[in-house]
């Protein structure tokens, strides 16, 4: 049986003339694919309504499912749900209670309700409103062509609690969800090209569609397994080949993983940085890290090292090398690494990877203390 593919609609002229990054049809993508579903066409259009349109009308075309988003706001300029409603052939109605709850969100923030908000109300006839805890657009879903359309607001801030929380499980019930299981892992340290063909090497003969994304510093995989018999041993296969390169399995940077442990396990860590800039602690910091950074009874010190071609400005090319100094309840442990100079960009890596090496310690030990 074939895959029913999600095609993605994004709107908005700050999009088509550079002023924003699309990261929503990235995201959108990923998130599909995690829940082992398969990702379609993709279309940008501005905000203009012939536009918006003729996108919709040929996603609908090449795939089973649109999601859209953005274009719900109270603007003049937001006027996706004119399109879709005419696309639909369904006039707009007033959705009374929702346009109640726009009135006292805002007036809640001490936001002055203005007319033009009342638009965010106007719906499809016969479309199902999709809450928005964070603001005032809610989204809706309707059928078109018999096929399923979700239209979402464009602030990812706002869209991906409602991909997560309603259109994913929608999804799911309309059996979008095709694919057997699949794996994804963050990994850091190792090529992109080193760990492809080490991956095809070891899954050879199987039935898997592999996929790889560079994210410098990171390599992030994800391999569908459409036999959900393998969806054990598969998995135990790679964990092997990939154990001293995987930061995680989710979409989190080892970073903010070392921070919510050092938060968690009450874990007060100092930092000398000498290569960096001050990026490592600035990284690291939040409210709640404050008080584990840098204090006075510190068991555990972290000492980096290195980058003297970006210590002394020098132009990209060539190797640069750095030096990790992990010392916890006495015992040193040191690793230094070389690594294409990349300017500036070389100090992410070290801090993602002083991150990564020292939370791989402070597990151990607590595996230990265990």
């Amino acid at each position: 049986m074939n895959s029913k593919r999600i095609g993605i609609l994004c709107t908005g002229d700050e999009i088509i003339e550079g002023r924003v990054l699309n990261t929503n049809g990235q995201t959108f993508s990923m998130l599909f694919m995690e829940h082992g579903m398969e990702p379609g066409s993709q279309a940008t259009v501005s905000d203009n309504e012939k536009d918006i349109e003729a996108g919709l009308r040929w996603l609908l075309q090449h795939n089973d499912c649109v999601i859209t988003c953005g274009g719900l706001g109270p603007t003049s300029d937001d006027i996706t749900r004119i399109a879709v409603a005419h696309v639909a052939n369904q006039k707009l109605v007033l959705n009374e209670a929702n346009w109640q709850a726009i009135q006292s969100r805002l007036t809640q923030f001490n936001i002055p309700v203005h007319p033009s908000n009342r638009q965010q109300a106007f719906y499809p006839e016969g479309a199902t409103l999709i809450d928005n805890g964070f603001g005032t657009a809610a989204g809706f879903y309707l059928t078109i062509e018999d096929k399923p359309v979700f239209v979402l607001p464009g602030p990812p801030h706002e869209c991906m609690p409602m991909l997560e929380q309603f259109v994913v499980p929608t999804l799911e019930k309309l059996h979008f969800k095709q694919v057997g299981h699949v794996y994804f892992a963050r990994l850091i340290g190792v090529s992109e090209a080193d760990i492809a063909s080490k991956i095809d090497d070891l899954l050879q003969g199987q039935d898997v569609e592999t996929a790889f994304c560079w994210q410098y510093p990171y390599c992030d995989i994800f391999i569908k397994m459409k036999d959900a018999s393998k969806k054990h041993e598969i998995p135990q296969l790679l964990d092997g080949l990939l154990a001293p390169y995987i930061v995680s399995k989710e979409k989190k940077s080892a970073s903010v993983l070392l921070r919510d442990f050092m938060v968690l396990n009450q874990v007060p860590v100092h930092f000398q940085d000498d290569c960096t800039g001050g990026l490592l602690v600035a990284t690291l910091f939040s409210p709640r890290a404050m008080s584990f950074i840098n204090g006075k009874h510190a068991k555990v010190s972290v000492h980096i090292k290195g980058l003297d071609k970006w210590l002394k400005d020098e132009s990209s090319g060539g190797e640069t090398s750095f030096t990790i100094e992990i010392i916890i309840n006495g015992k040193t442990i040191l690793e230094t690494r070389n690594l294409p100079y990349r300017g500036d960009r070389v100090r992410l890596f070290v801090v993602e990877y002083a991150s990564f090496c020292l939370l791989k310690h402070l597990r151990n030990l607590r595996a230990i203390d265990q």
